[in-house]
């Protein structure tokens, strides 16, 4: 910097204390003249800032350095500038190379060469605005997942009674016959709704995993319709599941919601339009195949691909495509969080993924995930014979109508004598009815109106000691306890549950409790 070009050389005699203040404060920091806009003098940090050398900037006027359309504004706010007073809005800057970043600016008058200057501050906030509207957009979501949660649960209670309701006719008529088959289809739409509804809970709320036996076909062929309702009218779809064998062992929720991930992914490279191709195939992993790539261990794979015809990626794009919060996508257009989304969750499923692109030339997600020996699987009907009943007599606690009037119906017919209740105060003036030492199982749903079902469990314990308690409930365990855990006498059935699932767990709760009380 030239001699001179310094506050303090001319403002304090020369002063080298001031001049070292200035020179090295970490905020960048620049004298120029409110009248003709030049640039006096500017610091260290204003070099990194700007990307020009000291001299270069002793050259420039403010119009170089502030954005042309801020210019105005910026010179009718110099006077209110004051010391550590921010402007009444972000001015924007440009750096040499043209990118353009935000600053708050604030002033103290000094003296220059004998006549008024101002000594400025430009702190840069760019990263602090990009991160207030990642959090902006992060509540904006947070809020939409809250009305998402709140109409899928409601939502799911009708399905469950639907698909119960289907099954209790499915057990009971000839099969072959038209009403067998119209209860056929019911069950399968109720089915296709479920699964949505799993879809919209899996956006409004993370859940502890829960992985089970699948097959990635069957998932990916229900999805068909909404991936292409996601994909917008002007892409193409076609969906292969091509995979001899697709059974994998994961949460089918997650993997639902990481096949959305990609899905809005390619839309939004495909912003003209294009072709998407998902599919599955099956791949040996050999040890040699592994040596290349330490995150995929040797054995059998289930390999999703979603390959899309859009603008495609360079390397460096492709470097931090997983990172949290890494977009490309203009400012308040992303969170930057979707593909680190898919990334935990393949990777929570013991998966691998790879992404191969070239600009202009589209992009392939491929999922890799561990394949397991498939098992003979049931149609989509009850099972109630192979699941043995019983006389015992069941408290029931649910404030939904219709699914308590399928559990009880459901339990009544393989014998079970049913106490039924709406809320938690209605079940306590059940007991009272009654005698207390009847009751061999209090099966009760959580959120209730009036008394939930873990106060119901606790006043149950007081009349009813050791009572075993079986609480359903479409929230996950973990969630479910807020930090509490289940004691010994307590199990947890989550929503939704066929009339089957109902039956195999409510019998092996009390087989247990028989089992501990020999």
């Amino acid at each position: 910097m030239a001699e001179g070009h310094e506050p303090g050389a001319a403002a304090h005699g020369g002063d080298d204390g001031y001049r070292r203040l200035f020179l090295s404060h970490p905020a960048a920091m620049a004298v120029w003249d409110p009248v003709t806009g030049r640039i006096l003098a500017a610091n260290d940090a204003a070099v990194r800032q700007y990307g020009y050398s000291a001299e270069e900037l002793a050259e420039l006027t403010v119009e170089r350095i502030v954005h042309p359309d801020d210019v105005a504004r910026l010179r009718e706010q110099v006077p209110n500038l004051g010391p550590g007073v921010a402007g009444a809005a972000p001015f924007r800057h440009v750096r040499k190379g043209g990118e353009v970043i935000e600053v708050e600016m604030s002033g103290h008058p000094i003296e220059w060469d004998g006549r008024p200057a101002r000594l400025v501050m430009a702190i840069d906030i760019t990263a602090r605005r990009r991160l207030e509207a990642e959090l902006r957009s992060a509540r904006a979501i947070e809020a939409v997942g809250r009305l998402a949660g709140g109409i899928a649960h409601d939502f799911n209670n009708l399905v469950m009674a639907i698909n119960g309701f289907a099954d209790l006719l499915l057990e009971r008529l000839a099969d072959g016959s038209e009403e067998h088959e119209a209860a056929v289809e019911i069950r399968t739409a109720g089915l296709r709704a479920a699964a949505l509804t799993s879809q919209l809970l899996a956006f409004a709320r993370p859940h502890e995993p829960r992985p089970a036996p699948f097959d990635l076909n069957d998932l990916v062929v229900e999805m068909t319709e909404a991936i292409r309702g996601l994909s917008g009218p002007n892409v193409a779809v076609q969906v292969s599941p091509e995979a001899e064998s697709a059974r994998i062992h994961a949460d089918r929720d997650q993997i639902a919601r990481a096949i959305v991930g990609c899905v809005l992914n390619a839309r939004d490279a495909m912003p003209d339009g294009g072709q998407l191709t998902i599919k599955t195939s099956g791949v040996n992993v050999s040890a040699a195949d592994a040596a290349r790539c330490e995150e995929l261990a040797p054995g059998r794979y289930v390999v999703l691909s979603v390959r899309d015809t859009g603008c495609g990626m360079d390397q460096e794009t492709l470097s931090h495509l997983f990172e949290p919060f890494f977009t490309t996508k203009e400012q308040g257009k992303g969170t930057g969080l979707g593909l680190a989304t898919v990334y935990g969750i393949v990777k929570q499923s013991r998966g691998h993924i790879t992404v191969a692109s070239q600009p202009g030339a589209g992009s392939t997600f491929m999922v890799y995930l561990p394949r397991i020996e498939r098992h003979v699987t049931d149609e989509p009907r009850s099972e109630f014979k192979q699941v043995s009943g019983g006389t015992e007599t069941v408290l029931l606690a649910e404030d939904d109508e219709m699914v308590r009037r399928l559990t009880a119906q459901t339990l009544r017919g393989q014998g079970y004598t049913v106490w039924e209740a709406g809320d938690g105060r209605e079940a306590l003036s059940v007991l009272e009815a009654h005698q207390p030492e009847a009751v061999a199982l209090l099966l009760t749903d959580v959120v209730m109106p009036e008394m939930n079902g873990f106060e119901l469990a606790e006043q149950l314990a007081l009349l009813r000691p050791a009572t075993p308690v079986l609480f359903v409930s479409g929230y996950p365990e973990r969630g479910l306890m807020r930090g509490k855990k289940l004691s010994k006498d307590q199990r947890h059935l989550p929503k939704p549950f066929t009339p089957n699932e109902l039956l195999r767990k409510v019998r092996e709760v009390l087989d247990e409790r028989a089992a501990a009380a020999v």
